[in-house]
Formats: structure tokens, sequence, C-alpha cells
């Protein structure tokens, strides 16, 4: 695939050519992801791993001390 092009385009031309970019983008990374995460769910299953346990818990932010707090306050 060659690339196109595109000097002579004006400035509304490269707007509208970088919204559709940026759209296409999007689909294609949601679509990647979807695909992603079912192959894992499959891959998990046929080794008989909970895909749960496969994702790592997020970390729960901790609050500021109270000492912190009070040196704000």
């Amino acid at each position: 695939m060659s690339t196109p092009d595109i000097s002579n385009l004006n400035y509304a031309e490269l707007n509208r050519l970088r919204g559709a970019v940026a759209e296409r983008m999007k689909e294609m990374r949601d679509t990647g992801i979807t695909q992603l995460r079912a192959t894992i769910a499959e891959q998990a299953e046929l080794l008989g791993v909970d895909v749960m346990d496969l994702v790592p818990k997020k970390q729960r932010k901790k609050r500021a001390t109270k000492a912190v707090s009070e040196d704000l306050g």
C-alpha cells in the first residue's frame, strides 16, 4: 500500500482527513481489544484457568494520612 500525496490538500480537507483517520483508528482499536479479550478468554479456558486470575486487581489509592491533611489545613 502506497502513501497518498496530501501536499496539495487545503486545511479543511486535511481536517476532514484527520477526523476520518482518528475515527478509523478508534474502530480498529476497539475491534482489536475485543478480539484480544476473546483470544485470551479462549486460551484461559483451554488451560483451565479463570480469566479473572489473569487480570491483576487494581490497587486502591490510599488516602493522605491525617498528619499530611493537618499540614494542609
